[in-house]
Protein backbone atom coordinates (compact mmCIF):
# COMPACT_ATOMS: atom_id res chain seq x y z
CA UNK A 1 0.00 0.00 0.00
CA UNK A 2 1.09 3.59 -0.37
CA UNK A 3 2.65 5.66 2.23
CA UNK A 4 0.46 8.21 2.04
CA UNK A 5 -3.07 5.83 3.01
CA UNK A 6 -2.60 5.91 6.65
CA UNK A 7 -2.11 9.66 6.87
CA UNK A 8 -4.99 10.35 3.93
CA UNK A 9 -7.26 8.21 5.70
CA UNK A 10 -5.99 9.60 9.15
CA UNK A 11 -7.29 13.32 8.09
CA UNK A 12 -10.64 12.12 6.20
CA UNK A 13 -11.58 10.01 9.41
CA UNK A 14 -12.69 13.41 11.53
CA UNK A 15 -14.39 14.33 8.28
CA UNK A 16 -16.56 10.95 8.23
CA UNK A 17 -17.55 11.01 11.64
CA UNK A 18 -18.48 14.58 11.98
CA UNK A 19 -21.21 13.57 8.65
CA UNK A 20 -22.29 10.82 10.79
CA UNK A 21 -22.69 12.72 13.66
CA UNK A 22 -24.92 15.19 12.11
CA UNK A 23 -26.09 13.59 9.65
CA UNK A 24 -25.93 15.41 6.82
CA UNK A 25 -23.56 15.67 3.29
CA UNK A 26 -22.80 19.04 3.99
CA UNK A 27 -18.89 17.72 5.03
CA UNK A 28 -18.13 15.61 1.88
CA UNK A 29 -14.30 15.57 0.99
CA UNK A 30 -12.30 14.06 -2.22
CA UNK A 31 -9.20 12.41 -1.58
CA UNK A 32 -7.34 11.29 -5.37
CA UNK A 33 -5.22 8.37 -5.05
CA UNK A 34 -3.57 5.72 -6.78
CA UNK A 35 -5.31 3.11 -8.41
CA UNK A 36 -2.78 0.50 -7.54
CA UNK A 37 -3.89 0.72 -4.23
CA UNK A 38 -7.05 -0.97 -4.71
CA UNK A 39 -7.69 -4.36 -3.86
CA UNK A 40 -9.64 -6.81 -5.27
CA UNK A 41 -12.62 -8.97 -3.18
CA UNK A 42 -14.72 -11.71 -4.82
CA UNK A 43 -17.67 -11.84 -2.41
CA UNK A 44 -19.19 -15.52 -3.45
CA UNK A 45 -18.36 -17.22 -6.55
CA UNK A 46 -19.36 -16.33 -10.39
CA UNK A 47 -21.25 -19.21 -12.10
CA UNK A 48 -19.76 -18.55 -15.10
CA UNK A 49 -16.11 -17.67 -15.16
CA UNK A 50 -15.76 -15.45 -18.25
CA UNK A 51 -17.48 -12.16 -18.54
CA UNK A 52 -17.88 -10.74 -21.88
CA UNK A 53 -17.59 -6.97 -21.05
CA UNK A 54 -18.25 -4.38 -18.17
CA UNK A 55 -21.45 -2.04 -17.95
CA UNK A 56 -22.39 0.96 -15.48
CA UNK A 57 -19.21 3.02 -14.44
CA UNK A 58 -16.09 1.68 -15.50
CA UNK A 59 -13.47 4.41 -16.44
CA UNK A 60 -10.48 4.82 -14.14
CA UNK A 61 -11.11 5.26 -10.92
CA UNK A 62 -9.56 8.31 -9.24
CA UNK A 63 -9.79 8.69 -5.93
CA UNK A 64 -12.75 8.71 -3.04
CA UNK A 65 -14.82 11.11 -1.31
CA UNK A 66 -16.10 10.67 1.94
CA UNK A 67 -19.23 11.96 3.78
CA UNK A 68 -21.42 10.94 1.49
CA UNK A 69 -22.47 7.38 1.85
CA UNK A 70 -24.81 7.32 5.04
CA UNK A 71 -27.09 4.06 5.70
CA UNK A 72 -29.67 2.85 6.94
CA UNK A 73 -31.45 2.10 3.17
CA UNK A 74 -28.41 4.21 1.32
CA UNK A 75 -29.15 3.00 -2.50
CA UNK A 76 -26.79 3.58 -5.34
CA UNK A 77 -27.62 2.67 -8.53
CA UNK A 78 -25.56 2.69 -12.13
CA UNK A 79 -27.34 2.52 -15.84
CA UNK A 80 -26.59 -0.89 -17.30
CA UNK A 81 -27.02 -0.72 -21.46
CA UNK A 82 -26.56 -4.20 -23.19
CA UNK A 83 -26.20 -2.62 -26.27
CA UNK A 84 -22.32 -1.43 -25.11
CA UNK A 85 -21.79 -5.30 -24.74
CA UNK A 86 -20.90 -7.37 -27.77
CA UNK A 87 -19.92 -11.07 -28.23
CA UNK A 88 -23.13 -12.47 -27.55
CA UNK A 89 -25.74 -13.91 -30.41
CA UNK A 90 -28.57 -13.67 -28.58
CA UNK A 91 -30.28 -10.32 -26.94
CA UNK A 92 -30.22 -11.33 -23.50
CA UNK A 93 -27.08 -10.44 -21.40
CA UNK A 94 -26.82 -11.57 -18.16
CA UNK A 95 -25.49 -9.94 -14.56
CA UNK A 96 -22.41 -12.19 -13.68
CA UNK A 97 -20.84 -10.19 -10.64
CA UNK A 98 -21.81 -6.20 -9.06
CA UNK A 99 -18.95 -3.92 -8.32
CA UNK A 100 -18.48 -1.29 -6.33
CA UNK A 101 -15.17 0.44 -4.86
CA UNK A 102 -14.87 1.38 -1.02
CA UNK A 103 -12.20 2.81 1.01
CA UNK A 104 -12.70 2.28 5.05
CA UNK A 105 -11.69 3.98 7.77
CA UNK A 106 -11.74 1.36 10.39
CA UNK A 107 -12.17 -2.53 10.42
CA UNK A 108 -15.90 -3.13 10.22
CA UNK A 109 -18.61 -5.28 8.15
CA UNK A 110 -21.13 -3.61 6.49
CA UNK A 111 -24.45 -5.12 4.68
CA UNK A 112 -25.60 -4.78 1.21
CA UNK A 113 -28.27 -5.86 -0.66
CA UNK A 114 -27.81 -6.31 -4.74
CA UNK A 115 -30.49 -6.02 -7.17
CA UNK A 116 -31.20 -5.37 -10.74
CA UNK A 117 -33.99 -2.93 -11.44
CA UNK A 118 -35.78 -1.62 -14.57
CA UNK A 119 -36.06 1.72 -15.65
CA UNK A 120 -37.58 4.06 -17.99
CA UNK A 121 -36.76 3.84 -21.25
CA UNK A 122 -36.19 7.52 -21.94
CA UNK A 123 -33.39 9.56 -23.43
CA UNK A 124 -32.19 10.37 -19.39
CA UNK A 125 -33.19 7.11 -18.24
CA UNK A 126 -34.25 6.76 -14.40
CA UNK A 127 -34.44 3.67 -12.05
CA UNK A 128 -37.40 2.56 -10.82
CA UNK A 129 -36.77 0.80 -7.68
CA UNK A 130 -39.95 -0.45 -7.29
CA UNK A 131 -39.50 -2.95 -10.49
CA UNK A 132 -37.00 -5.46 -9.39
CA UNK A 133 -35.90 -7.82 -11.99
CA UNK A 134 -33.87 -10.33 -9.89
CA UNK A 135 -32.51 -9.92 -6.47
CA UNK A 136 -32.52 -8.43 -3.58
CA UNK A 137 -28.90 -10.66 -2.87
CA UNK A 138 -27.70 -10.03 0.27
CA UNK A 139 -23.90 -9.65 0.74
CA UNK A 140 -21.24 -8.31 3.79
CA UNK A 141 -18.59 -6.41 2.94
CA UNK A 142 -15.63 -6.78 4.98
CA UNK A 143 -12.83 -3.70 5.38
CA UNK A 144 -9.72 -3.02 7.36
CA UNK A 145 -8.94 0.40 8.79
CA UNK A 146 -6.79 2.54 5.95
CA UNK A 147 -7.87 -0.12 2.93
CA UNK A 148 -9.42 0.45 -0.17
CA UNK A 149 -11.51 -2.41 -1.79
CA UNK A 150 -13.15 -3.00 -5.08
CA UNK A 151 -16.16 -5.47 -4.06
CA UNK A 152 -17.00 -8.25 -6.51
CA UNK A 153 -20.53 -9.47 -5.31
CA UNK A 154 -21.23 -12.65 -7.44
CA UNK A 155 -25.07 -13.29 -8.38
CA UNK A 156 -26.56 -16.30 -8.77
CA UNK A 157 -27.49 -18.02 -12.31
CA UNK A 158 -31.12 -16.33 -14.13
CA UNK A 159 -30.29 -12.62 -13.69
CA UNK A 160 -31.09 -11.44 -17.29
CA UNK A 161 -31.31 -8.50 -18.87
CA UNK A 162 -32.94 -7.76 -22.49
CA UNK A 163 -32.76 -3.85 -22.35
CA UNK A 164 -31.24 -1.23 -20.55
CA UNK A 165 -31.88 -1.25 -16.51
CA UNK A 166 -30.21 -0.58 -13.64
CA UNK A 167 -28.06 -2.35 -10.91
CA UNK A 168 -28.87 -1.36 -7.30
CA UNK A 169 -26.48 -1.65 -4.53
CA UNK A 170 -28.41 -0.84 -1.24
CA UNK A 171 -26.82 0.02 2.17
CA UNK A 172 -29.20 -2.05 4.27
CA UNK A 173 -27.30 -0.60 7.82
CA UNK A 174 -24.15 0.70 9.06
CA UNK A 175 -23.35 -2.93 10.13
CA UNK A 176 -20.31 -2.70 12.32
CA UNK A 177 -19.17 0.85 11.29
CA UNK A 178 -19.40 3.24 13.07
CA UNK A 179 -17.76 5.95 10.80
CA UNK A 180 -18.91 4.75 6.72
CA UNK A 181 -16.80 3.98 4.16
CA UNK A 182 -15.67 5.93 1.13
CA UNK A 183 -17.39 5.91 -2.19
CA UNK A 184 -14.86 5.34 -5.12
CA UNK A 185 -14.89 7.91 -7.67
CA UNK A 186 -13.88 8.95 -11.12
CA UNK A 187 -12.53 12.21 -12.70
CA UNK A 188 -12.95 15.09 -13.76
CA UNK A 189 -16.49 15.00 -15.44
CA UNK A 190 -19.57 13.66 -14.09
CA UNK A 191 -21.67 11.87 -16.60
CA UNK A 192 -25.54 12.47 -16.42
CA UNK A 193 -28.58 10.08 -16.56
CA UNK A 194 -25.89 7.36 -15.52
CA UNK A 195 -25.50 7.68 -11.64
CA UNK A 196 -28.44 7.70 -9.26
CA UNK A 197 -28.86 7.35 -5.35
CA UNK A 198 -31.98 7.27 -2.95
CA UNK A 199 -31.64 8.35 0.67
CA UNK A 200 -34.32 8.36 3.05
CA UNK A 201 -32.69 11.53 4.73
CA UNK A 202 -32.23 13.28 0.86
CA UNK A 203 -34.62 11.64 -1.15
CA UNK A 204 -34.31 10.40 -4.87
CA UNK A 205 -31.06 12.45 -7.09
CA UNK A 206 -28.79 12.03 -9.95
CA UNK A 207 -25.82 12.37 -8.56
CA UNK A 208 -24.53 14.64 -10.81
CA UNK A 209 -27.10 16.81 -10.18
CA UNK A 210 -26.65 16.46 -6.39
CA UNK A 211 -25.43 19.88 -4.99
CA UNK A 212 -23.68 17.52 -1.98
CA UNK A 213 -21.82 15.85 -4.69
CA UNK A 214 -18.27 18.00 -5.59
CA UNK A 215 -18.87 17.55 -9.87
CA UNK A 216 -16.30 20.25 -9.55
CA UNK A 217 -14.01 17.89 -8.82
CA UNK A 218 -15.09 14.37 -9.11
CA UNK A 219 -17.18 12.14 -11.95
CA UNK A 220 -19.51 9.39 -10.86
CA UNK A 221 -18.88 6.89 -8.15
CA UNK A 222 -17.72 3.59 -9.39
CA UNK A 223 -20.22 0.97 -9.63
CA UNK A 224 -20.53 -1.14 -12.36
CA UNK A 225 -21.64 -5.12 -13.19
CA UNK A 226 -19.06 -7.44 -15.49
CA UNK A 227 -22.03 -9.26 -17.98
CA UNK A 228 -22.01 -12.00 -19.64
CA UNK A 229 -24.46 -14.23 -22.30
CA UNK A 230 -27.47 -16.05 -20.97
CA UNK A 231 -27.75 -19.27 -21.60
CA UNK A 232 -30.97 -20.89 -22.77
CA UNK A 233 -31.87 -24.33 -21.83
CA UNK A 234 -35.13 -25.98 -22.29
CA UNK A 235 -35.37 -27.00 -17.97
CA UNK A 236 -38.08 -25.25 -16.24
CA UNK A 237 -36.33 -21.96 -14.88
CA UNK A 238 -36.37 -21.63 -11.14
CA UNK A 239 -38.36 -19.01 -9.52
CA UNK A 240 -36.16 -16.02 -8.20
CA UNK A 241 -37.38 -17.28 -4.31
CA UNK A 242 -36.11 -20.35 -5.51
CA UNK A 243 -32.81 -19.15 -6.66
CA UNK A 244 -32.30 -16.52 -3.60
CA UNK A 245 -32.86 -19.52 -0.95
CA UNK A 246 -29.32 -20.38 -2.32
CA UNK A 247 -27.68 -17.44 -1.12
CA UNK A 248 -29.03 -17.82 2.38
Amino acid sequence: MSPRVPALFAGLTATVLAATASADRSHVSVQFIAPESVTPVDVGTPFLPVQTCKLGETRKLAGFLSGYLLPPDDRYFARLNPAFCFGCREADQIVITAHIVLGFFQTCDIPVEVSVVDGSLDICSVPNPNDVLCGPVPFVLHGNGGQYYDFSMAMPDGCCIHHEAFLEIRFVTAGSCSSFPALGVVAPSCTDCWSYNQNPVFGFTDICADPFWPTDQIGNPVVYAGMGCCTITPNRSPTWGEVKTLYR
